[in-house]
């Protein structure tokens, strides 16, 4: 699902750049804010060129509407509401109900709260909202001669916080309007935005959001990119998980394979093959004691309310109590290896031990996959979006350079005739020194233990732990 959003400030002479947009960037959706002409005024025939059929332009009574709405042909969206500053519309996409909501905010702070009153009531599942806001979240919002006023930063700012809304990363030009004065004077601001739920991000995967330079308009044009979670690419190379360390038989798991002996001369080669066949044994062993922890809790919970409903018709006995305590300590079990993996997923080291901020791991969880996923290539000047076309290049590439003659080699050793001698014999000689076996364990206890992964999948909470 792709969803265009543009301030066209007249759209009388921004046709050809919409077309262009349009036709450039295929959305499922369309606002166009501040067209500054009637609706009547375009040919139908516009619009059917690049797939868009008109849902809902806003009425604002004398004056004309400000607030486009378009969506491609194949949908059948629902209007929710409508006024001067928001349109919101229900739509069934790819079998998910989503509600999108356009805005073009007043630029008085005091019309703006009105717009937050009428949004809450459809703040609620599947929800997005994207558009002009006409308004900043804080002096980093804005660049330029004008200090922003505290207070509607303040207000925009608690109408996220108070409805969880997530405002992910962009990319392209940082300030999405400018005022178009001279040097040294312009003013610039990020007044575009996408704001979605928490239950949005869960379904959708969020692929990117894109802010377009600005062309005929004082605005960006803005453009979110995502895919639903089913089709989303799932990475499978194994990964160690920290919250095995906490079983019990998470070591005795590692010593059975460990001592079994593989036959080579290179120590490097036995501990490497010995940590692939370690992998296998955890993949099987993780799935046998830890399975899915999302069906473990939802079953246990459904266990938990049986019985408790049981105690409720005949009361507590021995067994009930005995029974009740060890789902609750299960769950609780469950709970904190779930916290746990999501916080090594989402690599933030700047929170306690104590916190379990699932809801905030799983976010960051979600924009690190985003931005580690490779959306576009540029090859001589030539854009490549298919997934398939990227990997056959990217492989291509890799085993052209890693399959290059020695011969080419260029020789550099005359470099080291022009580097002065200033380290010692001494200091070299305690420099090439083989290192020794409470050195590199000094260096290994010392790293942190939810560190990047190594091409093994192994990190140093592993070696640590073992």
């Amino acid at each position: 699902m792709n969803v265009l959003s543009w301030n066209i400030r007249g759209i009388s002479s921004a046709m050809p750049l919409l077309f262009h947009c349009c036709s450039t960037y295929r959305s499922s959706f369309l606002g166009i804010l501040e067209p500054k002409t009637h609706f009547s005024g375009i040919l139908s025939s516009y619009w059917r060129s690049f797939n868009f059929s008109p849902v809902h332009q806003n009425d604002r009574g004398r004056r004309s509407s400000n607030i486009w709405f378009f969506a491609d042909h194949s949908l059948s969206p629902d209007v929710l509401f409508s006024s001067d500053q928001v349109v919101v519309i229900r739509c069934v996409i790819m079998g998910i109900d989503t509600t999108l909501a356009f805005t073009h905010a007043s630029c008085n702070y005091i019309e703006r709260r009105q717009l937050w009153l009428d949004i809450k009531p459809f703040i609620a599942g599947s929800f997005l909202m994207i558009g002009d806001f006409n308004s900043i979240l804080g002096a980093h919002g804005r660049r330029g001669r004008r200090v922003p006023a505290s207070t509607p930063c303040s207000e925009f700012h608690t109408f996220i916080e108070n409805h969880d809304l997530i405002q992910p990363e962009s990319s392209g030009p940082f300030f999405t309007w400018t005022d178009r004065r001279r040097f040294p004077s312009p003013i610039e601001s990020i007044l575009d935005r996408v704001l979605f739920s928490q239950n949005f991000s869960d379904i959708w995967f969020f692929s990117s959001i894109l802010v377009l330079p600005r062309l005929g308009s004082d605005h960006s044009s803005i453009m979110l990119r995502c895919q639903d979670t089913a089709s989303a690419p799932v990475c499978r190379r194994f990964r160690f998980l920290n919250m095995w360390c906490s079983h019990e038989d998470f070591l005795d798991q590692v010593r059975a394979s460990w001592n079994i002996p593989i036959d080579s001369l290179c120590p490097l080669v036995r501990v490497m093959k010995k940590l692939k066949r370690l992998r296998s044994v955890l993949k099987a062993w993780n799935r046998d004691t830890f399975g899915n922890y999302n069906i473990a809790l939802v079953e246990l919970q459904q266990d938990l309310g049986s019985l408790q409903e049981g105690i409720d018709a005949h009361g507590y006995t021995s067994d009930f109590f005995d029974q009740e305590v060890a789902l609750q300590a299960w769950i609780g079990t469950i709970l904190m290896h779930k916290s746990d993996h999501l916080r090594q997923q989402s690599r933030i080291s700047w929170l306690s031990d104590d916190d379990r901020n699932t809801r905030f791991f799983h976010s960051m969880v979600k924009w690190r996959r985003s931005d580690q996923s490779i959306k576009k290539l540029s090859i001589d000047g030539v854009i490549l979006e298919d997934t398939d076309t990227m990997t056959a290049h990217v492989v291509d590439f890799y085993e052209t350079l890693f399959s290059e003659p020695v011969s080419g080699l260029v020789d550099r050793s005359w470099i080291s005739n022009y580097i002065p001698g200033s380290v010692s014999s001494a200091h070299s000689a305690l420099l090439t020194a083989p290192s020794s076996a409470e050195d590199i364990r000094l260096v290994a206890f010392s790293m942190d233990r939810d560190s990047a992964l190594g091409p093994d999948g192994f990190n140093e909470a592993f070696f640590q732990h073992s």
